[in-house]
């Protein structure tokens, strides 16, 4: 079985194609949505997913309340990945209920090393196969 991504965006950006490529390339199956869409939509896409990353600015508003709402209705792993933040904002962002947090510039392989591991925990699979 493919695990499902949710990557939950402000707006398309280079990073967020490199992003949904990783995660295609690791044979996840990946939905992007912006947060321009109803929050009820992209609960909708969520509840199929079993993580959701979401690209989050510091600057964005809107996005951390979108952020509050998504863990407020739904109980899957959230990663976020943030731009360069304050400690009060990567505070706020654990505060809210994220799971995980990397910061931009992302390197693609923590990203899916952090990935594994919030599903591994949140699947109750908490002993790692060694990898040769």
């Amino acid at each position: 079985m493919h695990n499902r991504v949710l990557i939950i965006r402000s707006e398309p950006a280079l990073t967020s194609e490199l992003l949904i490529q990783t995660y295609r390339d690791r044979g996840y199956l990946v939905e992007a949505v912006t947060a321009s869409l109803p929050r009820e939509d992209i609960l909708r896409a969520a509840g199929d997913s079993q993580i959701a990353v979401v690209e989050l600015r510091s600057d964005d508003s809107p996005m951390f309340e979108l952020c509050e709402y998504l863990r407020a209705h739904w109980t899957g792993p959230l990663l976020i990945l943030t731009s360069a933040f304050a400690n009060a904002d990567v505070v706020r962002v654990y505060q809210m209920g994220a799971d995980g947090h990397y910061p931009y510039p992302c390197n693609m392989r923590v990203v899916m090393a952090r990935t594994e591991a919030l599903l591994r925990r949140s699947q109750g699979k908490l002993r790692v196969e060694a990898r040769h």
